[in-house]
């Protein structure tokens, strides 16, 4: 591990640019003082970007039918009595899927 720490340099922050008085909008943009606060920043929007979007992508209307008829299906295989309802129903009209 120590002998890695030689092969990299620190990071060092850019220079902040100064943006041109024709795009200025009134308020200068924030100004990281180091570069463990920069990419510190950086990391936490990206997890909340990707745990948004797997929020997101679980919470889907046909997610939660599918989850339904798993559930269904799982009560069914375990020899319970299960009732199918009419929304499980015509969800699988629409997609083509035959019951019994």
């Amino acid at each position: 591990m120590h002998e890695s720490e030689d092969l990299t340099e620190e990071p060092v922050l850019c220079r902040p640019r100064k943006v041109p008085l024709r795009f200025h909008e009134g308020s200068s943009g924030h100004v990281y003082t180091c570069p463990k606060e920069k990419y510190r920043h950086a990391y936490f929007e990206v997890l909340e970007l990707a745990l948004g979007e797997v929020d997101r992508r679980f919470e889907q209307s046909d997610f939660v039918m599918i989850r339904t008829i798993e559930s269904l299906i799982l009560d069914a295989s375990n020899g319970k009595l299960v009732q199918i309802s009419d929304d499980i129903k015509i969800f699988l009209t629409m997609t083509s899927i035959k019951i019994a």
